[in-house]
């Protein structure tokens, strides 16, 4: 019986860290799956703020700007600029984020995930995975929280060099799909007097077009932490 027993439980020890494991998967199966949903939709507002100390902008407000969805210009949105109400005049410029356009780009480069321990947030707890994404030579790691039952993100906070950072925040919506309301971008080097901040908040999202659909294919140039500078309805 004592040789039955040993022989149990090493079926057991071996068989639990699998079913974890299996459990795990099946958590980040639904985050992808959420994620494999986002990527037809579209924010049709992106309102940004940009501050950088370095040139006295310390106040958001003094380069905000709204950029409203205007035509589709080979599978990607072509966005037209507004000022922001209460925000100081400034020139025609708009800065964006192609997550707005392709919130499947999180997980562009994702290389290894490992299941931390659960944490409580306002009285819910949600499960965290610390990911490594990136390259050899551009590593780069993230942290995403994830609702234990349905797999739904709050948010991705990511490290994409020693300098810079950015967070995800997200929410979903009537059709219950998660997407990126707010993607905040910080570069701040230390010794260095240069530190900015860009705000994006995601708004109005929309279904994309069948008609151009041909821009979820264009994605091999994107990076996350990339933005563009607009102006005039022209990208810098």
């Amino acid at each position: 019986m004592k040789t039955f027993h040993l022989f149990v439980f090493s079926i057991l020890t071996a068989i639990l860290p699998v079913c974890a494991q299996a459990d795990e998967d099946i958590l980040w199966k639904k985050f992808f799956n959420q994620i494999e949903l986002s990527k037809t939709w579209v924010a049709a507002t992106v309102d940004s703020s940009y501050t950088e100390e370095e040139k006295n902008w310390l106040s958001p407000s003094q380069f905000a700007k709204r950029a409203k969805l205007g035509k589709w210009v080979n599978g990607e949105p072509l966005r037209r600029i507004e000022s922001l109400p209460g925000a100081t005049p400034s020139s025609k410029t708009h800065v964006s984020s192609p997550i707005a356009n392709h919130p499947n780009l999180v997980l562009s480069g994702i290389t290894s995930r490992q299941r931390e321990v659960d944490q409580i947030i306002d009285g819910d707890t949600w499960a965290v995975y610390s990911l490594k994404l990136g390259s050899k030579k551009r590593p780069q790691t993230a942290k995403v929280w994830l609702q234990p039952d349905s797999g739904k993100p709050l948010k991705m906070e990511l490290s994409f060099s020693a300098s810079m950072e950015g967070t995800v925040l997200y929410q979903s919506n009537e059709a219950g799909v998660s997407l990126p309301i707010r993607f905040v971008l910080e570069h701040e080097k230390l010794g260095m007097p240069k530190h900015w901040l860009i705000v994006f908040e995601n708004l109005d999202w929309i279904p994309r077009p069948a008609t151009e659909l041909t821009g979820l294919n264009n994605l091999y140039h994107l990076q996350l932490d990339s933005f563009q500078v607009q102006s005039s309805g022209r990208n810098k």
